[in-house]
């Protein structure tokens, strides 16, 4: 039962000061195979508008740009090693 929903992950953005960090947004990843099975996805309880696949790194630049779209302003932004070494340039 666990390996049926172990592939299902998230992407999170969070801010920080320095001293203090809490989490600004959270978005869900589904892999490619996740996507394109209707009725595993209806049995997750994942809505029909949910279910489209992107990358991790896609997911991460909808995150930065829905907190510059809120008016949050912010230096620097890091990642984790599970963005495919992607080099992004926010403007």
């Amino acid at each position: 039962m666990q390996e049926k929903y172990a592939t299902h992950r998230a992407v999170f953005g969070a801010l920080s000061n320095g001293d203090f960090a809490s989490m600004a947004d959270a978005r869900l990843f589904l892999p490619e195979s996740w996507c394109n099975n209707d009725s595993r996805c209806q049995e997750a309880g994942i809505p029909r508008g949910g279910r489209v696949f992107k990358p991790k790194w896609e997911i991460a630049v909808d995150i930065i740009g829905h907190q510059k779209e809120l008016g949050v302003d912010f230096d620097y932004v890091g990642a984790d090693g599970y963005y495919e070494h992607r080099t992004c340039r926010i403007h």
